[in-house]
């Protein structure tokens, strides 16, 4: 089964939302820090902020995507190419690299270190047990995903964003929200919230 079907949609102009998005997550999780963003606002990049601590000298590299989650797993994720990079980065310099989720059906952007997403896990779904990272292979080409369960909420998604996500949205309109799977993500969370400002990240 495809996971992912796509319709007539802007992309670019999604992850412009999205990125809009990330400035509050990255003030909010990361209080006091530098943030450095790319120079070429419309060029590609490979990551959206560099974010420094001098204090404790921590470099965290971050990502946002705005995109929902998949609508038959409970899970979503990022190219499998940006994988091996920001793991390659990240074991080369000791970088940390945090993924942010921007996802039109859901009222909060959600996400975590990619150090904690990539580790083992198998997860009980739908009568069956799925080993994680799961590779997924669709009409976006080769994916890396990671479960909901270990996602953290991050900050509210405003209204006029959501609308702005949703008019520029890529997922054809017969494959909605998948419902259960936010159910967990909203259990988890309530369960292991995320205190950024509890000293956690640095």
């Amino acid at each position: 089964m495809s996971q992912q079907n796509f319709s007539a949609g802007n992309p670019t102009q999604k992850g412009r939302v999205g990125e809009k998005v990330l400035l509050r997550i990255i003030r909010e999780i990361f209080p006091g820090a530098n943030i450095y963003l790319p120079a070429e606002e419309n060029g590609a990049h490979q990551c959206d902020a560099i974010v420094i601590s001098w204090n404790s000298l921590r470099i965290v590299l971050v990502d946002s995507k705005a995109k929902p989650a998949m609508s038959f797993y409970p899970d979503t994720g990022i190219d499998k190419h940006q994988f091996d990079n920001y793991t390659t980065i990240g074991r080369r310099h000791r970088a940390l690299v945090f993924l942010c989720f921007i996802d039109e059906f859901y009222p909060k952007a959600y996400g975590n270190f990619l150090q904690i997403l990539k580790r083992k896990r198998k997860i009980w779904w739908n009568d069956k047990m799925i080993k994680y990272p799961r590779s997924a292979f669709g009409s976006t080409g080769h994916t890396i995903n990671f479960p909901l369960d270990y996602m953290k909420v991050l900050v509210d998604i405003l209204p006029e964003e959501i609308a702005e996500l949703k008019s520029h949205s890529t997922r054809n309109k017969d494959y909605g929200p998948n419902e259960k799977a936010y159910s967990r993500l909203s259990c988890a969370l309530k369960e292991n919230s995320f205190h950024p400002k509890q000293g956690r990240i640095f």
